[in-house]
């Protein structure tokens, strides 16, 4: 695992996946990440990419070929390589090769930067398309957050979009996406 730290917060970060894996409020020593518990769930925040969910029947058809994908992708299952490191800042990368091109027949870059500035993590996904070819994917995080010890309530604790007012919600059907959404306005 590799560790970046400020004054304000220690984070932890595996090469499985580029995954953060540990965020500690140094002050109060209190772990704001999921320590991935295998008895409910064995992750902490996986990086989804390059499909977010499932696809009809884990495939997609392009140019005529069948090619398969897991639910939420594989970036999660793959070893990201070390492109900058200091302290408090990491950036990984996944780049694709010949067993990836099985899955998913693209050449591509996904790097992922993790920087601490003051009280705050900031974390950046860049997706680069070395290929020609129109490159379809999604991308996505899914980080389970432990909440300071207040007998279970969600008040007081939030996720903070800063540059979004609105935000649209789509709903699944039969575990796809639909084109069904409603608006969510957020209070400012």
């Amino acid at each position: 695992m590799y560790t970046i730290e400020n004054e304000f917060l220690r984070i932890g970060v595996l090469q499985k996946g580029a995954e953060l894996h540990s965020m500690v409020d140094k002050q109060t020593g209190f772990e704001w990440i999921w320590q991935a518990d295998e008895h409910f769930w064995g992750k902490s925040s996986p990086v989804l990419f390059p499909i977010v969910g499932a696809l009809k029947n884990n495939k997609f058809i392009l140019d005529g070929c069948s090619y398969e994908l897991p639910r939420h992708g594989f970036a999660r299952d793959h070893d990201f390589q070390l492109l900058a490191y200091s302290t408090n800042k990491i950036m990984l990368e996944l780049v694709s090769d010949k067993k990836l091109k099985g899955n998913y027949p693209f050449e591509f870059s996904l790097s992922m930067t993790y920087e601490l500035i003051d009280h705050k993590l900031e974390v950046s996904f860049r997706v680069h398309n070395w290929g020609t070819e129109q490159m379809y994917f999604s991308l996505g995080a899914h980080p389970a957050f432990n909440l300071p010890n207040n007998r279970g309530s969600l008040e007081g604790n939030y996720i903070e979009f800063p540059k979004d007012k609105i935000l649209n919600r789509y709903y699944l059907r039969n575990s796809l996406l639909s084109a069904d959404f409603t608006k969510v306005e957020l209070d400012l």
